[in-house]
């Protein structure tokens, strides 16, 4: 009988392992709401988790709810996860910092 559990641990242990997406976490700047493809375009630093260095891309998200809650030119964390296909999806976002680019006025925002 004691083989038989481990034998369930360790196929569960596998089969969860096998499942797990990877995901990693970042800052960004939030640049453009593409609220037609669900996604946002982020200035980002290194994503932990993933091996990405920073850059500019676009991020689907997983909840098209979490557009409202976020502005262009808001700092946030966020955690994003690979999903099939090679797409990106953000699973989680915070925002750390109000942004002030809410009108384009030809000046730099920078804080």
């Amino acid at each position: 009988m004691k083989i038989k559990a481990l034998a369930c641990v360790v196929a569960l242990a596998f089969a969860s392992s096998a499942w797990a997406a990877k995901e990693g976490t970042a800052t960004g700047t939030i640049n453009k709401i593409k609220t037609d493809s669900e996604s946002l375009n982020i200035s980002h630093g290194p994503i932990s988790g993933l091996g990405m260095d920073g850059m500019t891309m676009d991020f689907n998200v997983m909840d098209p709810s979490m557009l409202e809650e976020v502005a262009a030119g808001d700092k946030i964390d966020f955690t994003v996860e690979e999903a099939a296909g090679g797409r990106y999806v953000i699973t989680d976002i915070k925002v750390i910092g109000k942004g002030n680019v809410a009108k384009d006025d030809g000046h730099n925002h920078s804080h």
